[in-house]
C-alpha cells in the first residue's frame, strides 16, 4: 500500500536532476490470491512503466486499486496489467482505476490477456503516444465517465472472457481529439440465452482522426448503443458488423463525420433504430444490411422517429458512387414485420428510403414519414414485401414512390393512401412486377410525368386521388 493525501501525495520519480521518461523501471507488483495493491494520492513519473502488475495463476482474490493519483511521463505504459503464464485456466483478480490522471505515457492503461475484472472510472487519460485505453481478454471491461483525449488511439477493446458474469460497458466518456479512431470494439462472447446486454451509451466521441465508433467481429449478446454524440470525426460515424443478439440503437446524434453516418452489417436478430439524428455525413445516412452468414432470424425491425439529412459528397463530388448515396437503406431476408414511421429523410443524392427483401414474404408499415428533395426516389420498395403506405409526405424528389413486388405466388394487394406525393421531377407513383395496390385518397399534384404509372399487367384501383 502507498497512500498519501491530496496535499502530500506519495511520489515515485527519477533520481536524475532533470526528469525524463524511462529513467528508472517503475513499480512492479507480483500479486497472489491473498494480496492486494493499493495506490491512493500517489504520483509515478519518468519510469519505463508507471505501475506494472503481473497476474499469476488462479488469482481471483487479488485487487489492484489506483485512486486519486497521477501517472505521467513513463516511456512504455502508465498502467500495465498482464498475466505471466500462457497455460493456465484460472482467472485473475480485479483492477480498479478511479479519479486518476494518466498522461504523456507510451500507452495509457493497457490490460492485455489478464482475465481480470477491469474497471476505469472518472479518469483523465491524456496525450499518451499510443492507446488511451487498451483491453483484451478481460472478464469485465468497464470504462465510465472518463476523458480520453489527445492520445494516438482513444479506446480499443478486444475480445472478452466469456464467463457467466462477463460484462462490457463504455458509458459517459468524452473521447476527443485522438490522432486516429475514437472507439474501436471487437468480439464479445457470452451465452445468448443469458440475455446479457453489451452497452455503449452517453459518450461524446468527437474530432478524432479516424472513425468515431467502430464495432467489429462477433457480438453474441444483445447490444445497446444509445445517447451518444458522434460528431466531426474524420471517418465513419458508427460502424457495426456481426451482432447475434438484438440491437437497440436510439437517441444518438451522428453529425458531420467524414464517412457514412451509421452502417450496420450482418445483424441476426431484431433491430430497434429509433430517434437518432444523423446529419451532414458523407455517403449513406443509414445503411442496414442483415445478410448474416448464420441467417436472418429477425421478427421485428423498427425504424422510427429518425432525422436523416443532407449527405456531403466525397472528394470533388463527381465520384461514380456519389449519386447512389441514400438516406436510409434497409436490406433484410427474414419474414420480419417492418415498422417505419415518423422519420424525416431529406436532401440525398440517391434514394430517400430504399427497402429490399427478395428472400421471404414480409410486411412493411410505412407511415407518417417525410421525404423531401432526394435526387432519386423518395421511397423505393423491392422484393417480396407487402407495404401499407399511409400518411406520408414525399415532396420535390426525383420520383415519388417506386414499388416492385416480385412474388408471383402470393397476392400483391396493398394500400397506398392519404399521402402527399407532390412535385416529383418524374412520376408520382410507379408500380412494377406483380403488385396490385389500391391507390386512393392521395395528393398527387405537380409531378412531372404521370401521377401514377402502372408497369404491371394488373388492373389497379387509383380512384379518388
Amino acid at each position: 500500500t502507498a497512500e498519501g493525501t491530496a496535499d502530500e501525495p506519495v511520489g515515485f520519480t527519477t533520481s536524475e536532476a532533470r526528469g525524463g521518461a524511462g529513467q528508472w523501471g517503475g513499480i512492479k507488483v507480483e500479486g497472489n490470491r491473498f494480496s492486494s495493491a493499493t495506490f491512493k494520492h500517489v504520483t509515478v513519473e519518468y519510469g519505463n512503466y508507471g505501475i506494472y502488475v503481473n497476474m499469476p495463476r488462479n488469482n481471483e482474490g487479488f485487487v489492484l486499486s489506483v485512486e486519486d493519483s497521477a501517472i505521467t511521463n513513463n516511456s512504455a505504459y502508465g498502467i500495465r496489467v498482464a498475466r505471466t503464464d500462457d497455460n493456465w485456466d484460472g482467472y485473475a483478480g480485479s483492477v480498479k482505476v478511479k479519479d486518476t490522471l494518466i498522461k504523456n505515457n507510451g500507452q495509457g492503461i493497457h490490460a492485455n490477456y489478464d482475465r481480470a475484472y477491469v474497471e476505469i472510472e472518472n479518469c483523465d487519460i491524456l496525450g499518451n503516444t499510443e492507446h488511451g485505453v487498451y483491453m483484451r481478454r478481460n472478464v469485465k471491461q468497464i470504462i465510465k465517465n472518463s476523458l480520453i483525449s489527445g492520445n494516438g488511439y482513444g479506446i480499443e477493446v478486444h475480445e472478452n472472457e466469456g464467463r457467466q458474469e462477463t460484462q462490457r460497458e463504455v458509458i459517459g466518456n468524452i473521447v476527443e481529439n485522438n490522432k486516429y479512431y475514437g472507439i474501436r470494439i471487437y468480439y464479445f462472447s457470452v451465452d445468448t440465452s443469458l440475455g446479457r446486454t453489451e452497452k455503449i451509451s452517453d459518450n461524446v466521441i468527437k474530432s478524432n482522426g479516424g472513425s468515431g465508433l467502430e464495432m467489429q467481429s462477433e457480438h453474441y449478446a444483445n447490444l445497446e448503443v444509445s445517447n451518444n454524440e458522434i460528431v466531426d470525426n474524420r471517418g465513419i460515424g458508427f460502424y457495426l458488423s456481426h451482432v447475434r443478439g438484438d440491437l437497440i440503437f436510439e437517441k444518438n446524434k451522428i453529425n458531420n463525420n467524414n464517412g457514412y453516418g451509421a452502417r450496420v452489417e450482418q445483424a441476426e436478430r431484431d433491430i430497434q433504430f429509433t430517434f437518432n439524428s444523423i446529419i451532414e455525413n458523407v455517403g449513406f445516412g443509414v445503411s442496414i444490411r442483415k445478410e448474416y452468414w448464420r441467417g436472418d432470424s429477425s421478427k421485428n425491425i423498427i425504424i422510427n422517429g429518425n432525422t436523416v439529412q443532407s449527405t456531403k459528397l466525397s472528394g470533388d463530388g463527381n465520384g461514380p458512387m456519389d449519386e447512389e448515396h441514400t438516406g436510409i437503406y434497409l436490406y433484410y431476408k427474414s419474414t420480419a414485420n417492418v415498422e417505419f414511421s415518423g422519420n424525416k429523410v431529406e436532401n440525398f443524392q440517391g434514394y430517400g428510403v430504399n427497402i429490399e427483401n427478395n428472400s421471404s414474404l414480409s410486411s412493411l408499415s410505412f407511415e407518417n414519414n417525410t421525404g423531401k428533395e432526394n435526387k432519386k426516389t423518395g421511397l423505393k420498395v423491392y422484393g417480396r414485401i407487402l407495404p401499407a403506405i399511409e400518411g406520408n409526405t414525399l415532396d420535390k424528389n426525383g420520383r415519388g414512390i417506386e414499388i416492385n413486388y416480385t412474388d408471383a405466388n402470393a397476392a400483391g394487394e396493398f394500400e397506398i393512401s392519404a399521402n402527399a406525393i407532390r412535385n416529383s421531377s418524374e412520376y408520382g407513383v410507379r408500380i412494377e412486377g406483380n403488385a396490385k395496390p389500391s391507390i386512393t385518397g392521395n395528393d398527387l399534384d405537380g409531378n412531372g410525368d404521370h401521377a401514377v404509372e402502372n408497369k404491371t399487367s394488373n388492373e389497379i384501383n387509383a380512384k379518388n386521388n
